[in-house]
């Protein structure tokens, strides 16, 4: 997961709170990249890889909102779309 926050300060916060890769604002260009390679169209965005880096669920924000009560199901789900 990566974060891509607009100011550094907020990179160090998000940082000590969140497991997941931070770039620095000076950095925007791999933010473009990314934007594009994986058609990010809005914010916040949460898309599942696998161990491969291929894309397991595209809509992750959307499916997490869905089943938040139910951290198993989200995972089980996962584990499946990874096999297939």
């Amino acid at each position: 997961m990566a974060c891509l926050p607009s100011l550094d300060s907020q990179v160090r916060d998000n940082y000590e709170e969140m497991p997941w890769i931070a770039f620095r604002y000076a950095r925007r260009d791999l933010k473009l990249d990314l934007c594009e390679k994986f058609d990010v169209k809005t914010v916040p965005t949460l898309i599942f890889f696998n161990e491969k880096g291929e894309v397991v669920k595209r809509e992750g924000r959307h499916f997490v909102t869905d089943h938040s009560q139910d951290i198993d199901a989200i995972l089980a789900h996962l584990r499946q779309e990874k096999k297939e």
